[in-house]
């Protein structure tokens, strides 16, 4: 059977952040592998949520000096956090280059797959010396940092110089493929790294679990932990709540739903723990307590029971005039639960979400919108079942992640036939 190594380069990485993203992208890719017939070994501090289980053709191999590494706090403030931070950081870029230098050499692995970070250039060089290739998936490049927050800082003219931490750039260079999930992160390592890494960029939207995010019943004791009753049309979202997902905003929404439509009830998952205490503000604030339920960060696996009890799913975004964030799983995970979805029209967050076939898309900032949208479908039960039915078909036709994985393989293919 052929072998893959899948290396974890971030230290307790999931034990640290029990949800989000990585741990659907971790999970999917890894899966999708195994589907196509590769053993993974997967080398990492914490087992990614999904995997923890003994199951075939997967192996989980821990870097070493766990124990002592888990002693250095790791979110202290000031110029003491700091220290720490880099002092748990380099502790772990040693722990990763015994470990992984180690299993090159004992093993035969067809590539290495890794997600770009601040540590993986501290094994990039050893996996390129060994002759083996490496797939580096890049979520959001390491230079984008700066630019990807809430202060009113422009994103860089065509050609503005970009600091480049040498992490990233060495990681691009020992990397036989890089694979990000939308255009405009790929245009970003083009403008602003190096144009020479174009040739080795492959676009590749991120997938989902169409096993673990199925349609299914909600149960009597669900919903009584929702605090929702039979007849309440139910809004779900599940956010971190970036700078990006507009509180105030997303309130206002919710204020102007509900008062065009009785029995209308909102549950929204907090996936940030440090968020918790704003969004509960904003809520009282707007007085809308009464209507919603506030969930703090839930355990990845309960996610979709959580969701399913829910008839509509909202995905609210503005960026205020700043380029578009890209691509969130969260919305395909939506449509692979058969749900409604109204989402906001912006850059490529809904690449898969079709107005008026899967979903409904808003313009960003429109709160008028965005609320008649909520309210159309609660309205309309036949249009929430249509709309659901073909999100669902999507994703099993087009969203899983084996068809992700799938031109991974054909893009190393063609690689090797170059």
């Amino acid at each position: 059977m052929k072998k893959i190594l899948y290396i974890i380069s971030n230290p307790f990485s999931f034990s640290r952040r029990s949800v989000g993203g990585n741990i659907s992208s971790a999970s999917g890719v890894i899966n999708g592998f195994r589907k196509k017939g590769y053993h993974v070994d997967i080398v990492t501090d914490s087992v990614v949520p999904t995997l923890e289980n003994n199951q075939s053709n997967m192996t989980i191999i821990n870097y070493p000096f766990r124990y002592l590494r888990s002693l250095i706090p790791y979110k202290a403030a000031g110029i003491i956090g700091k220290i720490l931070t880099r002092l748990d950081n380099k502790f772990f870029q040693f722990a990763m280059k015994a470990k992984v230098v180690k299993l090159l050499k004992n093993n035969i692995y067809e590539f290495c797959y890794m997600r770009a970070s601040y540590n993986g250039h501290a094994i990039s060089e050893a996996i390129a010396s060994s002759g083996t290739k490496l797939v580096l998936e890049v979520n959001k490049p390491l230079s984008m940092g700066p630019y990807n927050n809430k202060d009113m800082v422009n994103w860089p003219n065509r050609g503005e110089k970009v600091t480049v931490p040498l992490a990233e750039s060495m990681q691009y260079d020992m990397a036989t493929i890089i694979t990000v999930d939308s255009t405009l992160r790929a245009k970003w390592i083009t403008e602003f790294v190096g144009k020479q890494y174009g040739n080795k960029i492959m676009i590749n939207h991120n997938g989902v679990d169409v096993e673990m995010f199925s349609p299914s019943q909600c149960d009597s004791s669900m919903k009584d932990e929702l605090g929702v009753a039979n007849d309440d049309i139910v809004v779900g979202m599940a956010s971190s709540f970036r700078w990006y997902n507009d509180i105030d905003e997303m309130c206002l929404i919710i204020s102007k739903a509900r008062s065009r439509f009785d029995g209308l009830k909102f549950v929204v998952i907090v996936g940030d723990k440090n968020k918790e205490s704003e969004v509960d503000e904003k809520i009282k604030k707007h007085d809308l307590t009464s209507i919603m339920t506030i969930m703090g960060q839930v355990p990845f696996n309960r996610m979709p029971s959580l969701l399913n009890c829910c008839d509509i799913l909202i995905s609210h975004f503005n960026f205020h005039g700043k380029w578009p964030h890209n691509c969130s799983i969260k919305h395909l995970e939506y449509l692979s639960l058969g749900k409604p979805t109204v989402a906001t029209n912006v850059g490529e967050v809904n690449f898969a979400i079709k107005h008026n076939v899967n979903g409904l898309l808003c313009d960003e900032g429109d709160v008028e919108q965005f609320s008649d949208s909520i309210v159309r479908l609660a309205s309309d039960p036949i249009l929430r079942d249509q709309l659901g039915r073909a999100g669902r078909e999507k994703a099993l036709k087009e969203l899983r992640w084996e068809l992700n994985v799938s031109r991974i393989i054909c893009c190393l293919d063609k690689k090797n036939q170059a």
